[in-house]
């Protein structure tokens, strides 16, 4: 599933929720894969995963080509991106939407 976390240092009110990350793409993309392949309802799906996904290529793309805001510090640290690259080259391929 979804990565799930909540950290409270101190007494407060939290607000927890799913969230995705740049660390391990293909992963993600995995278990979006297999949601389909099992027909998960919408209900348990990371909302609108598949255009983000266009938004993800996209700062994906300007950071390598060193327009993004933090592209140098993220191309130091790129490394981790090539290994779900492929995978989200063919999930940007589709259309956003149906």
């Amino acid at each position: 599933g979804w990565i799930h976390a909540v950290l409270t240092s101190q007494d407060c009110m939290a607000f927890g929720g799913n969230f995705l990350h740049n660390l391990n793409i293909g992963m993600q993309l995995r278990c979006y894969e297999m949601e389909k392949r099992l027909k998960t309802p919408d209900l348990f799906k990371f909302p609108f995963f598949e255009a983000i996904c266009w938004f993800v290529a996209k700062n994906l793309l300007e950071t390598l080509k060193g327009k993004s805001i933090l592209a140098s510090d993220e191309r130091r640290h790129a490394s981790h991106y090539f290994h779900g690259w492929p995978r989200l080259l063919s999930m940007a391929a589709q259309p956003p939407f149906p």
